[in-house]
């Protein structure tokens, strides 16, 4: 027999996807931190502003959290806030990078 189905959008909807009536549209949460802070796994999807002073982001284990995973970190802090990987991960085959008062990136895990 036919049948009809429907999707839910709010039933969807993931981390970066927000339900707006029936569609899904992209969305990021924006957290702002200003202490060193070990970036979790389920901020997928995320903008983490810093507002602190010099200061350290730990990103999750690659292996963690796999292909595709992503978060954009801006620094609007007053210092240097460095973006440190665990073990042996690196950042474009840097050991860490360093954000400059005012810079933005978008890191993406690629195992």
């Amino acid at each position: 027999g036919a049948g009809t189905s429907s999707a839910n959008a709010a039933t969807l909807a993931g981390y970066g996807l927000q339900a707006i009536n029936t569609t899904l549209n992209q969305a990021y949460p924006v957290n702002t931190i200003s202490s060193n802070y070990t970036i979790l796994s389920n901020a997928r999807a995320s903008f983490l502003v810093w507002s602190g002073g010099v200061g350290t982001l730990t990103l999750p284990s690659s292996s963690t959290v796999g292909n595709n995973w992503f978060v954009m970190i801006r620094n609007n802090g007053t210092g240097i806030v460095t973006v440190q990987p665990q073990g042996s991960d690196t950042i474009n085959g840097n050991a860490n990078a360093q954000l400059q008062l005012t810079e933005s990136f978008v890191i993406v895990c690629k195992v």
